[in-house]
């Protein structure tokens, strides 16, 4: 009668463990996928936006260059000059602004790390 007792209480802890065991299983199933979805739709944003952004520099950089085109033409005009004077002038003018970033950008810290 003992062994009958212990194996119908063995045989009920197997059961309610293994059903809970698999009730575990299946929500931290469903709770994987879930994130997976989360996951994948961060990415899809991240992406269109980093292309979005891109589409909007090719056209801020292709009008860049037309006003540059402009100036040049406007100093070869105003001032009398040969052709490649005005580009040489405008191409002096953007490299020392360009250093003059540079040199900004080196100076910045993006980060503030406590020691």
């Amino acid at each position: 009668m003992a062994k009958k007792r212990k194996s119908a209480h063995n045989g009920l802890k197997s059961a309610l463990s293994g059903s809970i065991t698999s009730i575990l299983v299946h929500q931290l199933k469903a709770y994987m996928k879930d994130i997976a979805r989360q996951v994948q739709d961060i990415a899809y944003q991240t992406e269109k936006k980093i292309l979005d952004n891109l589409f909007a520099s090719i056209i801020l950089l292709v009008g860049l260059i037309m006003i540059v085109i402009a100036i040049v033409f406007f100093i070869n005009d105003f001032f009398g000059l040969d052709r490649y004077w005005g580009f040489f002038i405008v191409g002096l003018v953007l490299i020392i602004i360009s250093l003059l970033y540079k040199r900004k950008i080196d100076n910045t810290k993006y980060y503030n790390f406590e020691r």
